[in-house]
């Protein structure tokens, strides 16, 4: 479970408790090291990278609830949760590392009030001439677009060997939503997309 912390002089104190693992991930072994978390308002908005829903706490009323299933956003998130008794074999974690659907990237846009869930479909261990895929980051992603009430609005698919480390270096803007491509030479160069406009403006 993740807490929600408070700095009290020099010394760190837990309030209250936010989040806790599905119940899907009992028994599992899984990538997710914490949720991704967005906070608009009063409220704490939450889901796991290979988890199956979206959570919503209220710091007000102390009370926790699903609002979302993440599998019924995007038809095309299957996670794939390893046995328990398999974590200790390299090849196998790698393998479903690069094969299982994952959420990379959840942000609130306070501007347009709207949520980003970004998500990586499964895909296949091997490449096309029969070598496995050197880049387990480099990956097609699912962007969809979720309105306050957590309604699919829109999703935008963005092939892969275009943008680089979602899930770390992608933010919110006054101009929208933030994509950092491939470093080329030493350069960063991001794009913005703002998914509320009518022709997908970037």
């Amino acid at each position: 479970s993740m807490g929600l912390f408070s700095i009290v002089g020099d010394s760190l104190h837990i309030t209250d408790t936010v989040s806790y693992f599905p119940a899907s991930f009992q028994q599992k072994y899984h990538h997710s090291h914490g949720p991704l978390t967005a906070i608009s308002g009063n409220k704490i908005v939450y889901l796991f990278e290979d988890g199956d829903s979206i959570s919503v706490y209220n710091m007000e009323t102390k009370e926790r609830q699903n609002v979302a299933s993440i599998g019924q956003l995007d038809k095309n998130y299957h996670p794939i949760l390893m046995n328990h008794d398999s974590t200790m074999n390299i090849n196998y974690i790698i393998r479903n590392f690069i094969t299982s659907s994952h959420v990379y990237l959840f942000l609130y846009d306070e501007y347009r009030k709207v949520y980003y869930l970004g998500t990586k479909p499964e895909r296949p261990y091997l490449s096309e001439d029969g070598t496995r895929v050197n880049d387990p980051y480099d990956f097609p992603l699912r962007i969809t677009v979720l309105d306050s009430n957590f309604k699919k609005l829109k999703h935008i698919d963005i092939p892969e060997g275009v943008f680089w480390g979602l899930g770390v270096y992608s933010f919110v803007g006054p101009k929208g939503l933030y994509l950092m491509h491939k470093p080329i030479n030493s350069n960063i160069n991001y794009e913005i997309y703002d998914f509320t406009q009518r022709n997908n403006s970037h």
